[in-house]
């Protein structure tokens, strides 16, 4: 596409070093869920040639001091498209932070010229509103208003599910069409199928974190947002600053948790496993383009939409008493393979209209994003403080004693290694 050069409004798109320096500088450049950070991977993979070039707002809601008219300068001269990545925001949930980033984009949309792309946004609820539309009724007027400026600056606004669409026509807004979501698009039109291999052992599957039943406890976890905090922080950034639960020091010293900032890095992690089952939708999407059979068991709204309408495996009503190996039996690929060239023709064609010509993405740049090193030196030996100290303060057998002995004789060994 001849000057193609878009601009991005709150990419939560990790692409520099200084983005993974701690937690709060993870957090804060993809808002608090790496998953926000894997659409716009996946926008950029698709319609850039460059990952290191593009010019963005990484984060609407949470940098302080945002000049405005600063980046308005850059669109209107330096740019063609602007790409606003809004997510699941069409929710009754609403706070300061939320109405400080509606508002920011509001104005910066009321005052640039170009043409103004919005693919993948969602409606989301949880509870009962999960099976009723009337949650729109209690959205912000600031939302409502920003959706209003969204439509009168685009073609059309690309929606996740046919429920989002019907909030938004209830809301007036009718040039919508409804997509799905770019990540799911990521390796362009050509797909290849996903296949099922045979599952012989529990290390074969990989799950989100915080299942503590014992009929995964072996198998590799991986987390994505801010509410594992206390997990993220010691694996990737060597903190161990929280309470931790005795199956919080148990889960730690398997060893088994991981963090990804980098799409490369998660999706090998993937390839080395059978089969994923965990409640994070996007934790899904990325297993199905790695080649991986995947069933989402998240229940909220969102994903109950984005599922019927991508043809994404989806059990949100599953007992983990129930073995996740006669799951695994039952899980059958060849709808979600059927129809994924019909789903990506209609996303091709969508974003035609919008004026963007989607690249071959069979050739991956993901290995330029900065990647988090797990398990730094040191960690085990915090660990083991973290292990004995639990066990000095509470007076519970957390191991065995034998187990006990061990630790505190490798913690020996460890500072006599670090501090001679």
């Amino acid at each position: 596409m001849k000057d193609f050069n878009p601009f991005f409004i709150n990419s939560n798109f990790i692409i520099e070093n200084k983005d993974i320096k701690d937690f709060n500088s993870f957090m804060l450049s993809c808002a608090n869920n790496v998953g926000n950070s894997y659409i716009t991977y996946s926008l950029v993979k698709s319609c850039c040639k460059d990952f290191h070039n593009i010019q963005h707002i990484q984060n609407i809601y949470d940098i302080k001091d945002l000049n405005i008219d600063y980046y308005v300068d850059i669109i209107n001269n330096q740019c063609s498209h602007v790409f606003v990545v809004l997510t699941d925001i069409l929710r009754k949930y609403y706070n300061d932070r939320l109405d400080l980033g509606y508002r920011r984009i509001e104005e910066i949309i009321n005052k640039i010229n170009k043409p103004v792309i919005v693919c993948g946004i969602g409606a989301n609820a949880f509870g009962d509103d999960r099976y009723n539309l009337d949650f729109y009724k209690d959205f912000n007027k600031g939302l409502v208003r920003l959706m209003s400026a969204i439509s009168d600056h685009s073609v059309s606004i690309g929606v996740r599910g046919y429920k989002t669409q019907e909030i938004l026509h209830k809301l007036g807004i009718k040039n919508v069409d409804v997509v799905g979501c770019p990540s799911y698009f990521e390796n362009g039109k050509n797909r290849p199928p996903i296949n099922k291999q045979k599952l012989n052992r529990i290390e074969d599957i990989i799950t989100t974190f915080g299942q503590n039943y014992s009929i995964v406890k072996n198998a590799t976890s991986i987390l994505q947002d801010n509410t594992d905090v206390r997990f993220i922080d010691a694996v990737a950034f060597n903190n161990f600053n929280y309470k931790y639960s005795i199956n919080d020091l148990k889960s730690l010293n398997q060893r088994k948790i991981r963090i990804f900032s980098d799409v490369y890095s998660w999706k090998k992690c993937i390839k080395e496993h059978k089969f994923y089952l965990g409640y994070r939708l996007h934790g899904s999407i990325v297993a199905l383009n790695s080649g991986i059979p995947a069933i989402c068991l998240n229940s909220d709204f969102r994903a109950r939409e984005m599922c019927e309408y991508l043809a994404i495996p989806h059990k949100p009503g599953y007992s983990w008493d129930y073995s996740p190996f006669e799951l695994y039996e039952s899980l059958d690929m060849e709808q979600n393979n059927a129809t994924y060239a019909k789903l990506y023709d209609n996303y091709e064609n969508f974003m035609l209209r919008n004026g963007i010509t989607l690249l071959n993405c069979q050739n991956d740049n993901d290995k330029n994003q900065p990647k988090l090193n797990l398990y730094h030196t040191g960690f085990q030996t915090k660990l083991l403080l973290k292990i004995l100290g639990y066990q000095y303060n509470k007076n519970y057998n957390i191991f065995s004693n034998y187990k006990i002995f061990r630790y505190y004789h490798d913690l020996v060994k460890l500072l006599k290694i670090r501090f001679l």
